[in-house]
């Protein structure tokens, strides 16, 4: 379910999983997206109930494949990142080298994220050190160039995954839709609230927040988006991506964008909760991240 275009990334082809899914007996849900069928059921129940409405806000969601990207650059969850051989890994000169945990590509995405201080995020967090998730004022961010030549190998000595695979984000541009969260949870569906904001690994859009209500808006001045939870105003920072666990979708075909055959609901390498399928930060959480007005890099999670 992949296309290779001019973009840095692979295509999602919806076509193509319309054609695989429209024919299942499934009911739809609201999902959040890891895989082919996740995106296929949320985009489908969009149209059906009428959801494209009000404010409109571009995003890049990734469907993932599971393995080695042919592409390194591309943005991607564990394995070996974009790094130059000329630069010191993270945390290398106090003692404690850090973690690979995703980057992400922002190539595809200049329009919704523009003027950014790279073109590549990457992400590192504490190795043997759960407590990260919570305390995100302790994971590393760098920018990159895309053009970056003479990259490392492997991974550094002492360094190790993080997890025992590795999944690359095929691209699909669609928007989020904030102003209708109301009238998606008033539907007789399952996981309504999936629906207006994409809840998946994007750059761009909306956060999907899982904890916390927050309506948006869109600073007319500055131009980036607003949050404001419960009445107060948030510091000003600039939303640009997610990153949101990864669980394959079960009993369906393409529970990866590169591989058909079907995921079990058991704790093996054929089923959705074994290791080899599966990526999840707390309780199926996801990991926001923002740019603040000094240019830094922040990141904060919720999970269910």
């Amino acid at each position: 379910m992949e296309r290779q275009t001019a973009k840095a990334h692979l295509e999602f082809d919806i076509s193509e999983a319309r054609w695989v899914f429209d024919s299942l007996d499934l009911e739809l849900s609201g999902e959040q997206i890891s895989s082919p069928y996740d995106l296929y059921a949320v985009e489908r129940l969009r149209d059906e109930h009428g959801l494209r409405k009000g404010m409109a806000l571009g995003t890049d969601v990734f469907v993932m494949g599971r393995g080695t990207p042919k592409a390194r650059h591309v943005t991607k969850v564990s394995g070996l990142p974009y790094w130059p051989r000329s630069r010191e890994w993270p945390g290398v000169s106090e003692g404690s080298p850090y973690q690979f945990l995703a980057q992400f590509n922002f190539t595809d995405s200049r329009d919704l994220v523009p003027n950014l201080p790279g073109e590549i995020l990457l992400a590192f967090v504490p190795q043997d050190d759960e407590d990260w998730l919570w305390e995100t004022d302790r994971m590393r961010f760098e920018w990159v160039s895309a053009s970056e030549g003479n990259l490392i190998p492997s991974l550094p000595t002492g360094v190790r995954r993080y997890s025992k695979s590795e999944w690359y984000g095929v691209l699909h541009r669609t928007c989020d839709y904030p102003d209708q969260g109301k009238i998606a949870r008033k539907l007789e569906v399952d996981q309504p609230y999936n629906l207006p904001i994409i809840n998946g690994t994007k750059i761009g859009g909306v956060p999907h927040r899982i904890q916390t209500q927050i309506e948006y808006r869109v600073d007319p001045h500055s131009g980036w988006l607003m949050g404001s939870p419960s009445g107060q105003s948030e510091p000003k920072m600039r939303f640009l991506c997610q990153l949101t666990s990864i669980q394959a979708e079960p009993n369906v075909p393409y529970p990866w964008t590169n591989r058909e055959e079907k995921l079990t609901l058991a704790f093996d390498a054929k089923g959705i909760y074994g290791e080899d399928n599966q990526c999840v930060f707390g309780d199926m959480g996801s990991i926001y991240f923002f740019l603040n007005q000094a240019g830094e890099c922040i990141a904060s999670s919720e999970c269910y």
